[in-house]
């Protein structure tokens, strides 16, 4: 199993942990009161036909005269053993609104994507994302959905032309390397904190699809080329120029990652991390001519590589919140 898979199904595991520990369902008193309050928690003493003593999930104990009820019922709520602050339950069982973000950020490759040595690698450097997220309405469990682009130019590590050349010999390039670009679509469950006056965050696992774009290489070359001759000096080096294309290829891949966001307001800042393995078969050719005093030559060459880089990513973003 890659690294990459490893990370993602730790994240995975975590999150069904802190669900299960954070999340339970527990049958509470419902005092709904005259004014309109409703009030949860145990009740602790009740005087027929005089008064009810309630104590809340703080702690807090209060009393109510029966003239002030309007009914008393048992249901079902949300409880969590995590705490913040001053006694604030983070997982009171509010119900939030749904949101709508919109972000954009800083795409930094991880692992494999990051370097430069076989047909796993990517060569990207640090890029950047931007994309829109909606997050559910309701109690601590949710779902989130996404849609995002992220973009990271290659470094000029790679010999595109290096398979094609068999006898050219190749002693001057010019590369114009271009940008991996992803449009990726996710969803996922989330679990999270549901403060109504405060800050809350989330955690979800995602799956979904990567549309992977290739990068785009062109280039300038120079260099030379034998030809063998049928009279003296019967072999020459003719020097060659060649522009050479390496063309940039779409493929759908499954993706998966993890995200983590803290929503201030109507701010919102987090990381995720994403991760593909798209399979390419890539043909690139150089066209190339040249001449000297014995010979003159011109010719095209061509080949194909299969190409499968571990494209993963860390996104750290702020955003803002409809």
């Amino acid at each position: 199993m890659s690294t990459i898979n490893k990370v993602f199904f730790l994240f995975v595991f975590l999150f069904f942990i802190i669900t299960s520990i954070v999340y339970t369902q527990t049958i509470k008193d419902v005092v709904y009161l005259k004014n309109g309050s409703i009030v949860k928690g145990t009740i602790i003493e009740m005087i027929p036909n005089q008064s009810i003593k309630i104590q809340t999930g703080d702690g807090s104990i209060f009393v109510y005269s029966m003239a002030e009820i309007d009914r008393i019922t048992k249901e079902e709520v949300s409880k969590s053993t995590g705490s913040f602050g001053q006694g604030v339950n983070l997982f009171s069982g509010d119900e939030l609104p749904a949101m709508f973000s919109i972000f954009g950020g800083i795409s930094l490759p991880v692992g494999d994507f990051s370097k430069e040595e076989d047909n796993h690698s990517g060569g990207a450097k640090t890029g950047f994302t931007a994309g829109f997220q909606y997050v559910s309405s309701g109690g601590m469990i949710g779902y989130l959905l996404q849609l995002l682009y992220i973009q990271n130019s290659m470094k000029e590590w790679i010999d595109p032309f290096t398979i094609y050349r068999s006898s050219l010999i190749a002693n001057g390039y010019n590369y114009d390397m271009g940008s991996w670009r992803q449009i990726q679509i996710f969803g996922g469950p989330k679990v999270g904190t549901t403060q109504k006056n405060g800050p809350n965050f989330f955690i979800a696992p995602l799956i979904g699809v990567n549309l992977c774009i290739s990068p785009k290489i062109t280039g300038d070359v120079s260099g030379s080329y034998g030809v063998s001759l049928n009279y003296s000096p019967y072999y020459t080096s003719v020097p060659i120029t060649g522009k050479g294309e390496v063309p940039s290829i779409i493929e759908i891949a499954f993706a998966y990652g993890v995200a983590t966001e803290f929503v201030f307001g109507n701010f919102s800042m987090g990381v995720k991390y994403l991760a593909a393995e798209p399979k390419y078969d890539i043909e690139g050719k150089v066209k190339f001519s040249g001449r000297n005093s014995y010979a003159s030559i011109s010719g095209e060459y061509s080949g194909k590589i299969k190409y499968e880089p571990n494209i993963s990513v860390l996104l750290v973003y702020v955003g803002f919140v409809f």
